[in-house]
């Protein structure tokens, strides 16, 4: 989930890698 984690990575403010995998 690519797109998911990159649009998370923002909000988050995790890398987009990492936000794809967890969610």
């Amino acid at each position: 989930r690519f797109a998911d984690g990159r649009l998370q990575m923002p909000m988050k403010g995790v890398p987009a890698t990492q936000a794809g995998q967890n969610q």
